[in-house]
């Protein structure tokens, strides 16, 4: 329950430095605060994990603030569950979306291939001893 006491301080305090955040950390093992150093890239992975599941955001160089989503979090640790879920559930959206449009460009572009083959059977049906291949299917209209 690191994470959990981790977060909890941080949502008492809105924002800190990379610094205090690694005090709560150091604290939250068990560790005696008065013993802490500073080294830097310690806990960097731990983080980068927290603000990639969305319980805290980077605002600047060294700066940290709770999310919303971290405050649920701080409240109840089995929120983290429902986070994932609507993340995944955010994806499937955009993915839907995205198929979608790619869909709408498919069918354009299957109507425009349609009225070129049209033109070529016409053209075919009207010069009828002319040679197909000598016909520039994208210069026929």
């Amino acid at each position: 329950m690191i994470k959990h006491s981790v977060i909890k301080n941080i949502a008492k305090k809105g924002s800190v430095t990379c610094k205090e955040l690694q005090q709560f950390i150091w604290k939250a093992q068990g560790r005696d605060p008065k013993l802490f150093y500073n080294r830097p890239g310690n806990y960097g992975n731990g983080i980068r994990d927290w603000v990639d599941q969305g319980l805290i955001r980077r605002e600047s160089r060294g700066v940290y603030a709770i999310t919303l989503n971290g405050k649920k979090y701080a409240q109840n640790p089995k929120h983290i569950k429902t986070i994932k879920i609507e993340a995944q559930i955010e994806s499937l959206k955009r993915r839907i979306k995205s198929v979608v449009n790619e869909n709408k460009n498919l069918r354009k572009h299957n109507a425009e291939m349609d009225r070129v083959l049209c033109n070529i059977k016409d053209y075919v049906t009207r010069y009828p001893t002319h040679r197909l291949h000598n016909v520039d299917i994208w210069e026929v209209k």
